[in-house]
């Protein structure tokens, strides 16, 4: 059976914490979590479980789950191991507003491959992000740098340096095998929406991945359509959805508009991918 792994909420199970890197002088202590507190992943465990699927959900800019009422990957019965991650959210006073929840996410997808967290253990973890967590979802899977390390005498998380290399076998342990982008955020150049923002680079190790998006998105849904027309140039399989109507913010509930079938979508293109079962 292939063993994945998905992001979902807190009805959950086990809660793992590890250190998180050190905030830099700039960048002001939030109250949750705290500086160097810890990363925090929570993991729900299915009840009938043949795949363990993935995708990592990052919520939006803010330290909430998905959308009450209805679990996202509950809606279409999928089978899998979810997980919900409680990062650390920017300010605008900080240099590099992005660096804190990478580090967070790139982490807890450390926590997951190497078996760190009880009862867990799958050959495949995936980041699913709303909007701003799209944001940095969309910028961990396509960065290949790990841009944090573990200090090997106290076990403390530190920034990297940014000019230090990362080998491969590094980057196995904090890659995103995959992606599902719901209303990314802020993935194109405020001035010219058909431009990629320089930070997100696609090239042939980039990860599959999913976009789901409104047209009339108040947050341009071309972030999605200008990462996924990269992703189509390098053959990278990818699905798009723009739907004519939904706004911002639309989650998983259902409210009788087209939007409400893009996680049944998803599920469709795990299945092609030949990620979850027939």
């Amino acid at each position: 059976v292939l063993k994945l792994a998905v992001t979902d909420r807190a009805w959950v199970i086990v809660t793992t914490h590890a250190p998180v890197p050190v905030q830099s002088p700039l960048q002001p202590e939030k109250a949750e979590p705290a500086a160097a507190a810890g990363v925090s992943v929570t993991v729900a465990l299915s009840a009938k479980l043949d795949e363990h699927v993935v995708p990592q959900l990052i919520p939006a800019g803010v330290l909430v789950t998905v959308p009450d009422p209805v679990p996202v990957f509950e809606t279409v019965n999928v089978r899998v191991t979810a997980a919900v991650l409680k990062y650390r959210v920017p300010t605008n006073t900080e240099p590099q507003r992005w660096l804190a929840p990478v580090q967070d996410i790139q982490r807890s997808i450390e926590l997951i491959k190497s078996k760190s967290i009880p009862g867990v253990d799958v050959d495949r973890v995936g980041v699913l992000g709303f909007s701003a967590g799209g944001n940095a979802s969309a910028r961990v899977a396509t960065t290949r740098q790990k841009h944090y390390h573990i200090d090997a005498e106290n076990q403390h998380a530190a920034t990297r340096s940014g000019d230090a290399s990362t080998t491969p076998e590094e980057m196995s342990l904090v890659a995103a095998d995959f992606a599902v982008l719901i209303y990314p955020a802020w993935l194109v150049e405020k001035d010219d929406t058909s431009k990629l923002i320089d930070d997100l680079q696609v090239n042939a190790q980039t990860p599959p991945m999913f976009f789901a998006h409104a047209r009339n998105d108040g947050v341009t849904c071309m972030s999605s359509v200008v990462l996924f027309t990269k992703l189509q140039q390098h053959d990278i399989p990818a699905a798009l959805h723009v739907f004519a109507d939904g706004g911002h913010g639309f989650g998983a509930r259902p409210v009788n508009l087209a939007h409400d079938r893009w996680p049944m979508l998803c599920q469709d293109w795990m299945r092609d991918r030949g990620w979850l079962a027939p």
